[in-house]
């Protein structure tokens, strides 16, 4: 399966994939893990100076407070649809998706903006400090 190109080229090659046991939902596990790896890569990708926007360093960006929270967030949201409906189509799972989103944030008690970035600033206030 070729990738696009974020960062550099990526290729994922699957090898004996009839082996996956549908009952365990071993498809949706792999799709949930193959997608938080490749977030991890492009993070450490960002770390070591390689870009995907021209003009703009990244570096900044790379491991930013929540990326890799969110990115297990979207994981295993996507994993959760998945397992409910395995021949799910991309158009349907786009319509999907921000509706499990809300969800999960209800139950993860997320906050408003303010009080995020208000958190944030004492995040960076103690990395600086």
């Amino acid at each position: 399966m070729a990738l696009t190109p974020e960062l550099r080229t990526r290729r994922i090659v699957f090898n004996n994939l009839d082996k996956l046991d549908s009952a365990n939902n071993e498809e949706a596990k792999l799709a949930g893990l193959l997608a938080f790896r490749l977030a991890q890569w492009h993070e450490i990708g960002q770390w070591y100076g390689l870009v995907s926007v021209g003009g703009f360093k990244e570096y900044p960006s790379a491991f930013s407070p929540e990326d890799l929270y969110s990115n297990m967030l979207g994981a295993l949201i996507a994993m959760e649809i998945i397992k409910i409906n395995p021949d799910i189509s991309q158009d349907a799972f786009v319509i999907l998706f921000p509706q499990y989103f809300r969800k999960h944030l209800k139950m993860l008690d997320a906050q408003d903006e303010d009080t995020t970035v208000a958190q944030l600033k004492k995040l960076e206030w103690h990395l600086v400090g």
